[in-house]
């Protein structure tokens, strides 16, 4: 049995007293702990010490003021919440959540910011339209007079995700005008479209907006409806707060303690709205404190920030403790993050098994490698290729037909992880979510445990309030009738299923925010994928029609993954990405050169081990693969192995390098076809 020695007990108490001291104080610190040190743990006993504290209790019950914790997902929402308790005392959130809670009410603030983007975005599209008129010698007011005709637009959008052929061919059967010119494909779609976005926002503007709204289930801005979404929530959000005091005073009354988890993952304007009011409680020489816990070396997100920004503004504390792994698996991680952190074990007789590093050829066949070493239960996979991940959890199909859009082709390649793979749904490609969004409305009518509730959380709210139990009970049932053969239905089809039935059509146009009652499902869905699979809207049907096409079952089986619903056996696959924040006893981690478009992304880490002159982009790519693989290997608490596939496996040199960090280094040649 694992023991703490009285030394690590007390260090680990005065660790956890620095942060209180901060708290006590009102000082602002930066809690930097490595992997498994128990992060979670020291923001709940930090909040905890402020509660135990009857005069600072007494204040903010007396100030009406509560303690603000920021995560990053609601899942880390959720454990935080189930540490603690319910207490009135705190406000767990995230940040979207919270800050459209402050800012809602600032509606004539948001309002001129709104305008503000309504203008610019105005001037955008003005812009192109003109750009588009003075390239053609076009005259302007025939061109938007028939580009803005409604008979025009029907039969515009109908053909939008046709090839070229077809798609002129209807429109000039529309309208013979357009046979005397050969416009560019793409660049006629796009004019087309910022001539009608002019005028929707001209109009937005003239209406004179009257309410913002921010819509959590918004995937993308609907600016000439007043709805924004994610990230223009935090444009607006870090603009207002930056520009008025109040709002920052607003905020230090209501919030005198801030506790920020995974600070590394945040993104920079959030950082930026707390350092204002940081800076502001320091100018009116108020009490205010701002707690940052995470880890910058586990930083593999592309909107995070990383390292903490003016960083020696804050009290650093470390902890270098680790509570999930043994000693041999912590040496290793050690050596990955090559920064002298000096990680160890809490525990005084935590040894283990040696962490083992295969290097193979790329023939490597990784399930007769895991029944030889009986690693069939309690095992995680963690695999590099998107393929591989696809593979194992049944979406491969649908990952191949992605991986052929220009969002995802060429050297856009690595959206397939920050857009597809992305295991924080916010952080998933707006369109893909309405899809994930869709498969999650499936599930909740076929599962028998989901609540009326539930299910109406996915229709607008003047639906939602309507119905009756028995028009519900009858809408589930309809619904299942409909959807008896989903096995083999492809999602077009379970779409226009659900469309024939009044609340299902009304859950689907709100899921994919459909505005206008008028617009054909299906016409106004694939055009919405247009826009974010093609970027310059020079799509296909075909194209699109195999998207649709593919397996209902393909899309719940990405769903399952993206949301961390295991298949039911005893080996489960994760990407190295999405691996983060879990554990496991057995970690499996398979490495490759040939990823993200480059053919040495681990060979480069491995050859630059204690290099320290690489030059900035080099950098870079070093530190993308450390990070990664020191949040993969750190997964581990008692058995690690590293299979590194690659056609240098014969190389001296580099096994030479490879031992610097794992100490048992050997070769599987596999035999090749």
């Amino acid at each position: 049995m694992k023991t703490i020695t009285k030394e690590n007990q007390n260090k680990e108490q005065e660790i956890q007293e620095k942060i209180n001291m901060c708290i006590d104080n009102s000082e602002s610190f930066c809690f930097d702990a490595g992997a498994g040190a128990g992060k979670t743990y020291a923001l709940v006993k930090s909040i905890k010490h402020i509660l135990q504290d009857q005069d600072k209790r007494r204040l903010l019950k007396d100030r009406s003021q509560k303690i603000l914790c920021i995560t990053y997902t609601n899942a880390a929402k959720d454990e935080i919440l189930d540490r603690i308790g319910y207490n009135s005392e705190i406000k767990i959130s995230t940040i979207h959540d919270f800050l459209w809670e402050f800012i809602s009410i600032q509606q004539i603030l948001l309002i001129h910011e709104h305008r503000e983007k309504l203008r610019d975005e105005q001037i955008k599209a003005e812009e192109q339209e003109e750009q588009f008129i003075e390239n053609y010698s076009l005259d302007k007011n025939i061109f938007e007079k028939k580009v803005s005709d409604k008979r025009f637009l029907d039969v515009f959008y109908k053909n939008c995700h046709e090839r070229a052929d077809p798609f002129w061919k209807a429109i000039r059967v529309h309208d013979d005008f357009w046979g005397n010119y050969k416009f560019s494909f793409g660049k006629f779609k796009d004019a087309v479209k910022a001539v009608n976005r002019v005028v929707k926002y001209s109009q937005a503007l003239e209406d004179n907006p009257s309410k913002v709204e921010y819509r959590p289930t918004q995937n993308r801005d609907n600016l000439a409806k007043n709805i924004i979404s994610h990230d223009t929530l935090l444009d607006y959000c870090k603009k207002i707060i930056e520009e008025y005091d109040i709002l920052q005073q607003m905020l230090l009354d209501s919030y005198p303690y801030i506790f920020v988890d995974e600070y590394q993952d945040t993104d920079k304007k959030v950082i930026d709205i707390i350092s204002c009011v940081k800076k502001y409680a320091e100018d009116k020489n108020k009490s205010f404190t701002v707690g940052y816990f995470g880890d910058a070396l586990q930083s593999i997100y592309r909107d995070g920030i990383g390292t903490l920004p003016n960083i020696d503004e804050y009290e650093l504390i470390q902890k270098k403790f680790n509570r999930r792994s043994t000693t041999q698996i912590i040496s290793v991680i050690e050596k990955v993050r090559n920064d002298g952190f000096g990680q160890q074990s809490i525990y005084e007789n935590n040894e283990g098994e040696s962490c083992e590093f295969y290097l193979t050829n790329i023939d490597f066949d990784l399930s007769e490698f895991l029944k030889k070493n009986d690693l069939t239960e309690n095992t995680v996979c963690l695999l590099l290729k998107n393929n591989d991940i696809a593979t194992k959890r049944g979406f491969s199909e649908l990952l191949d037909v992605i991986s052929k859009f220009p969002r995802f082709s060429e050297q856009n390649y690595g959206n397939i992880n920050n857009e597809f793979l992305q295991k924080n749904s916010l952080h998933i490609g707006w369109f893909l979510r309405e899809i994930l969004e869709f498969v999650k409305f499936i599930e909740c009518i076929i599962d028998d445990r989901s609540t009326v509730n539930q299910v109406i959380h996915f229709m607008p709210e003047l639906t939602a309030s309507k119905i009756t139990f028995d028009r519900f009970s009858k809408l589930i049932k309809n619904i299942r009738l409909k959807l008896a053969n989903i096995e083999t239905m492809t999602i077009q089809e379970c779409i226009v299923q659900l469309c024939q039935i009044d609340e299902g059509d009304k859950a689907i146009r709100n899921i994919f925010s459909i505005n206008d009652e008028n617009d054909d499902v299906m016409t106004y869905i694939k055009n919405r994928a247009l826009d974010y699979l093609f970027f310059s809207d020079e799509g296909n049907s075909e194209s699109l029609d195999k998207f649709f096409g593919v397996k209902f079952k393909k899309f719940e089986n990405w769903h399952n993954y993206i949301f961390d619903k295991s298949m039911d056996t005893g080996i489960k696959y994760y990407t190295l990405h999405g691996s983060k924040g879990l554990e496991f006893d057995n970690v499996i981690v398979v490495l490759q050169d040939n990823f993200a478009k480059r053919d040495d992304y681990c060979k480069q880490f491995f050859e630059n081990y204690n290099n320290s002159i690489l030059n900035e982009k080099g950098q870079k790519r070093f530190n993308e693969v450390r990070n990664l693989l020191y949040v993969a290997c750190s997964r581990a608490k008692k058995k690690l192995y590293v299979i590194y596939e690659t056609e240098q496996f014969k190389d001296d040199k580099l096994v030479e390098k490879i031992g610097k960090i794992f100490p048992n280094v050997e070769r599987i040649e596999t035999e090749q076809e």
